[in-house]
């Protein structure tokens, strides 16, 4: 997952599809955020690109920008982490608190418009990134609990 400043995503979406190989899927529309899904195919990691509506909203995962330097200055794009796929969401998050991994509730998933079909991680202390897990089998397509689902023509 990567965010994206606002009036950002669909240059850096035509730019990784031209320089990756990447193609643009669909977007998922919230409230307040648009996620572009990119794939390669079915083998290969999904890129999440989200982009904030209003360019008054900061949230979390903006606001970290702040915390580096070169983040403030530079503040087009920011890496948030990383989906990984499990087959047993409630043991894995079990084990990860047990390592002292702090989780976003539910309520606080859907506030923030990330996908509710994940557990997130709150931001690591040490790098700001989170990690994420869905459960789903291997041979399932990968699809995510977010908004309204659109194949935009200017993206």
């Amino acid at each position: 997952m990567i965010t994206v400043d606002p009036v950002h995503s669909i240059r850096y979406v035509g730019e990784l599809c031209l320089m990756t190989p990447y193609h643009y899927l669909v977007t998922l529309e919230s409230e307040s955020h648009w996620t572009h899904i990119l794939r390669i195919d079915m083998n290969s990691p999904d890129l999440l690109i989200r982009e904030v509506k209003d360019p008054s909203t900061m949230g979390i995962f903006r606001s970290l920008n702040e915390v580096y330097p070169i983040g403030a200055s530079k503040p087009n794009s920011r890496y948030m982490g990383e989906i990984l796929r499990v087959e047993n969401m409630s043991e894995v998050t079990r084990l990860q608190q047990e390592r002292e991994f702090r989780f976003f509730s539910q309520d606080e998933i859907r506030r923030l418009e990330l996908p509710g079909n994940l557990a997130i991680s709150k931001p690591s202390p040490y790098s700001h990134n989170i990690v994420a897990y869905m459960e789903r089998p291997e041979n399932q397509i990968r699809v995510y609990s977010l908004g309204l689902s659109q194949i935009r023509d200017d993206v």
